[in-house]
């Protein structure tokens, strides 16, 4: 797909780079997902302006927070880098949600 393609699908926002954790590049994240850990669900993620898609290598939830690693971010230095970059995903990358349920970003 190109990227002319991806800029016409709608995104949805899932949270964003909130900060790092530890020193081997794991970022920390704030999800709007419901549950929180749920962000981890979604892949790939799209990053940024530029919809540059990540699977992440590992995630969890670390303790309030969720904290993930990230490919070719290996130490705090280039982690920081991306604090405050959006976390968004397609719409389409969501299941279809039960009758009489939708998402906020449907409304």
């Amino acid at each position: 797909m190109d990227r002319s393609d991806q800029r016409n699908r709608q995104l949805v926002p899932l949270g964003y780079i909130s900060g790092v954790h530890g020193i081997k590049g794991w970022v920390k994240v704030h999800s709007f997902t419901n549950p929180r850990e749920a962000i981890l669900d979604y892949q790939p993620w799209l990053l940024g302006e530029e919809l540059k898609p990540v699977t992440i290598r590992q995630g969890r939830q670390q303790g309030k927070a969720i904290v993930a690693s990230l490919p070719e971010i290996d130490d705090r230095e280039l982690a920081r880098k991306l604090t405050g970059t959006e976390i968004a995903i397609f719409r389409d990358q969501l299941p279809e949600p039960d009758d009489g349920s939708y998402y906020w970003t449907d409304l």
